[in-house]
């Protein structure tokens, strides 16, 4: 009899599991519990259709819950209205079948305060046609481009649970006050990965042709907010917003596409030692209002030890941009390439100790903008090997100082055509060995302990351009040493006043229109070869 009983507790425990979990069998339902060993599961098993039409929002959801790895159907289209968050260890195959975000339902409004914290209840002032139970809601007043999370848009993205006529019951509490009319917005990371999660072989469609309204907080494809997670050789096309936003330590993309984003391809914040390697973005940065437009792939405040490697990127405000702090630091940029981007690499206003070495970087939006350091905060900028074509190198320091704190840099062995290598408000640096043709070799702000040795400056055919010029206030202690000038106007021009104690030795300037040095008023330093 005792026997019986316990069988009879144990089926009836099963028939408990097989109701929750849906049709999934039997084996997974028990392995969803806690038992067994962990196995993979398929969408279909807990209701979702994929045929691009029926919303499988609620079964992709019943699926991750089930704590099992997830295989897609290869050729299928999951819609989805609402996030999918994958639980922390959770694997998903993707085996190339696309998951695929419903059109945006139009924006409402509410007249009821909400108070942050709190509010999980709202009643809107007209009923919420194309809402459904799923949905990520957001909250703003305001102008799209003007809103901020900290004071007039909400970025929790509560899930709807229930909706009666008017009035919508959210999961979670809106986490941010409002007081009169507030605009309501579907809005959601369609996948989002947490702790040890990963996801391969995806194609994400963002149908952002169908969106109408998108905020960089709270849009992206993919949204990484944990540790060790990976993402591989997906495809993430037309995001309404943001193509992935990383935060945490030790997270990886690789060997992925981003194409059409309307804000940042890649957005790495609150990160440590990431590695973005052979991702490829594509048309990023398409409207300014969705915010944070920094590049194809874009830092932010307290992103440490990045690697962004083998990266191919196109069309961005930025390639790589956004690193723009002293909490920035300790990056490395290395063997990218960067075509019509407005600015090819940026890192400025403190950021320190980043490594940007053997990128290709073609046509920029101006002279100066393949590569934009300022070297504040202690500098210690490496610009090695790279190569700019129709765009320059501009490293300089943004206050414009002598201070001994803006040292450290190091810009060697790079190769400039048609463009500018330009240097101010730098010391204790060197730029040694690069190649410009066609452009020159300028120090614009105030330096000091600066060496500038074997460089090849070549403005043959160009008689206005002056190789070398030296034309800023209060430059130190400057070493210009074994340069090869060739062309243009003036082999080496002085401009300005306060510069003092000059070495200049062993230069080989041929073929000036004018003179080989002009405007040196301090001639005790000068020796070399003028021809």
């Amino acid at each position: 009899m005792r026997s019986t009983r316990l069988l009879c507790r144990a089926l009836f425990a099963f028939c408990a599991l097989i109701a929750l979990y849906g049709c999934h069998s039997a084996s997974s339902a028990l392995n969803a519990a806690g038992g067994g060993t962990k196995r993979t599961v398929k969408p279909e098993d807990y209701g979702a259709v994929g045929n691009g039409i029926t919303d499988d929002t609620l079964a992709l959801a019943r699926t991750a819950q089930s704590n099992q790895d997830i295989v897609f159907t290869t050729g299928k289209v999951y819609l989805v209205s609402g996030r999918i968050s994958l639980l922390p260890g959770q694997k998903l195959n993707g085996n190339h079948a696309t998951l695929k975000r419903a059109a945006q339902p139009a924006s409402i409004t509410t007249s009821v305060s909400i108070t942050s914290g709190s509010t999980t209840q709202i009643t809107t002032d007209t009923t919420p046609i194309g809402y459904s139970v799923g949905n990520s809601l957001v909250f703003s007043q305001g102008g799209q481009a003007h809103l901020n999370g900290q004071t007039n848009l909400s970025t929790s993205m509560s899930k709807i649970v229930s909706i009666q006529g008017s009035v919508i019951t959210l999961d979670s509490p809106i986490n941010q006050s409002f007081t009169g009319a507030t605009d309501i917005h579907v809005s959601y990371s369609t996948l989002e990965l947490k702790s040890g999660s990963s996801v391969a072989d995806l194609i994400l469609d963002g149908n952002s042709a169908n969106w109408s309204w998108a905020r960089w907080e709270c849009a992206h494809e993919i949204a990484v907010n944990g540790n060790q997670c990976a993402i591989q050789n997906c495809q993430l096309l037309n995001a309404p917003g943001e193509g992935v936003l990383m935060q945490g330590t030790g997270n990886v993309v690789r060997d992925t596409t981003v194409a059409n984003p309307k804000g940042n391809g890649v957005h790495i914040a609150n990160s440590a030692h990431t590695v973005i390697d052979n991702v490829t973005v594509l048309n990023s940065n398409q409207i300014t209002a969705i915010g944070s437009q920094s590049g194809c792939i874009a830092g932010s405040l307290n992103v440490d030890d990045t690697s962004i490697a083998n990266c191919s990127l196109t069309s961005g405000i930025t390639g790589i941009g956004g690193f723009d702090s002293p909490t920035s630091s300790n990056n490395t940029f290395t063997a990218n390439s960067i075509y019509n981007c407005g600015t090819g690499i940026q890192a400025t206003l403190g950021a320190a100790n980043n490594i940007v070495s053997a990128n290709r970087i073609y046509n920029a939006g101006s002279r100066n903008t393949g590569i934009v350091i300022s070297a504040d905060a202690n500098g210690g900028f490496q610009v090695l090997n790279n190569v700019c074509i129709n765009c320059g190198i501009q490293i300089r320091s943004a206050t414009n100082g002598s201070s001994s704190a803006h040292s450290g840099v190091q810009c060697i062995s790079n190769h400039i055509e048609n463009a500018d290598l330009l240097i101010g408000g730098i010391n204790r640096s060197t730029v040694n060995q690069n190649t410009i043709l066609a452009g020159n070799l300028r120090v614009f702000q105030a330096c000091d302990n600066l060496d500038v040795s074997n460089n090849s400056v070549d403005n043959t055919g160009d008689a206005t351009r002056n190789c070398l010029q030296i034309d800023a206030n209060n430059i130190t202690n400057l070493s210009l040493t074994q340069n090869t000038l060739t062309g243009g106007l003036a082999g080496v021009s002085f401009g300005s006043a306060g510069q003092a104690n000059f070495n200049i030795v062993g230069n080989k300037m041929t073929a000036q229109r004018s003179f080989g040095i002009q405007g040196l008023t301090n001639t005790g330093f000068l020796s070399g070869a003028i021809t």
